[in-house]
């Protein structure tokens, strides 16, 4: 299988990122770092970022990926499967035992976005993000990390009103936690929480993203993503459903910009 980093459009990106955030990683130099929720979008842009600067720069740094699903991983991007700074622990992020060692950096970016699921079965959703990220904060503590991520989402504003043109970093809306609809953006409020509580017991420096809306490369084109479906319909052909009257605006990050930021 061709390495998809061997598309001019992507090796284009992951230079473009170098070039902004290459000197600032320098920090990671020997260091390892864990990624949980390696195979999803925002992982995989994130360890084409990690691999590209490490070689680059020979950081000599290294990244566990925890993952459910080695095989899926491998065929989804066999070039970072095979990398030999990349090594995987396998098992659920609610349940899996703590790799040995110490790590500098982690990043918990593993939870399942899935509008099936949380239509099908929100008590799941929920308690997937509730004990997955306090199993990884307790890992965090236990290895003495110093650093630690966590990629929320903007469901944790629930609906915004219509007559809202972007968010500000101080609105305070959100779900109706009455609302069993409202599992995954419920869910990550009370991460971001817990993200707050051990940063105050363990002194660990937890940044939290509220992920909204991306385009790029390794989006996936066959689930609830809107400019996903637009894609995929545009590339077979056919017709581009628009379910609204056209007026609403949405702005999406592209992925390597995201992966800049994070």
């Amino acid at each position: 299988m061709v390495s998809i980093l061997t598309h001019p459009i992507i090796q284009e990106d992951i230079e473009f990122v170098f070039k902004i955030v290459g000197k600032d990683l320098e920090r990671l130099q020997g260091k390892r770092v864990l990624i949980t929720g390696g195979r999803g979008f925002i992982g995989t842009w994130l360890l084409e970022s990690f691999t590209w600067v490490n070689d680059r720069l020979n950081l000599g740094a290294s990244a566990l990926v925890l993952t459910r699903d080695h095989d899926g991983f491998q065929k989804k991007v066999p070039h970072l499967a095979a990398h030999p700074a990349i090594q995987f622990h396998i098992g659920d992020v609610r349940n899996i035992n703590f790799p040995e060692g110490e790590f500098s950096h982690i990043i918990h970016a593993a939870t399942s976005a899935s509008a099936k699921l949380n239509d099908e079965d929100p008590l799941l959703m929920f308690d997937t993000i509730i004990e997955g990220t306090k199993h990884i904060l307790n890992f965090a503590a236990q290895c003495h990390a110093k650093k630690f991520l966590l990629t929320s989402s903007g469901a944790v504003y629930g609906q915004q009103p219509s007559d809202m043109t972007y968010v500000p970093e101080d609105y305070c809306g959100a779900s109706d936690p009455a609302d069993p609809n409202a599992a995954y953006g419920e869910g990550k409020r009370a991460a971001e929480l817990l993200c707050a509580l051990y940063s105050k017991k363990f002194g660990i420096e937890t940044k939290i993203a509220r992920c909204v809306a991306f385009v790029g490369p390794y989006l996936p084109l066959d689930i609830h993503y809107a400019i996903g479906n637009f894609i995929r319909d545009g590339l077979n052909g056919g017709s581009i459903q628009v379910i609204g009257d056209g007026t609403p605006y949405r702005s999406y990050l592209y992925a390597a910009d995201l992966a800049i930021w994070l």
